[in-house]
């Protein structure tokens, strides 16, 4: 999703000209601005963060499915956490390596893709993935 200043933070950290070398190599080369329909402020991201992805290289999809044609990891940034085993599992089903950003849910009683995928068989997850990128990670 490109509802969230995450998405922004990972495109220009990783589509720099010259990345920090531990992000050397890896690039966000397209995006599905979809987000929350209910966060008002989520909502109103979308356009701002939509036109800089745009600037920034990134191609902007109009599904999830289409997005997985093209890339070889996904990092689900949206920021509604009531989408995310939605889009979670459409992510996982294709073999993607997936990152989920937080939240992982939107209550504590939702199940969150980090526990529920795992029951279902689909997926050994963790809630840290060891593959999450972080500032000032070292490989």
């Amino acid at each position: 999703g490109l509802d969230t200043s995450h998405s922004e933070a990972f495109i220009r950290l990783l589509n720099a000209d010259d990345p920090e070398p531990q992000y050397a190599g890896f690039k966000v080369t397209a995006a599905y601005p979809y987000g929350s329909k209910t966060i008002e402020s989520s909502v109103k991201r979308i356009p701002e963060y939509t036109e800089g992805a745009k600037k920034n290289g990134v191609k902007i999809t109009t599904s999830i499915a289409e997005l997985l044609k093209t890339v070889d990891c996904v990092l689900l940034e949206t920021n509604d956490g009531t989408l995310h085993l939605e889009q979670a599992v459409e992510v996982i089903k294709s073999g993607k390596p997936l990152f989920l950003d937080k939240p992982v849910a939107a209550t504590l009683r939702m199940p969150s893709p980090s526990i529920a995928l795992p029951k279902s068989g689909m997926s050994r997850s963790s809630p840290r993935p060891p593959c999450a990128i972080r500032p000032g990670t070292r490989s």
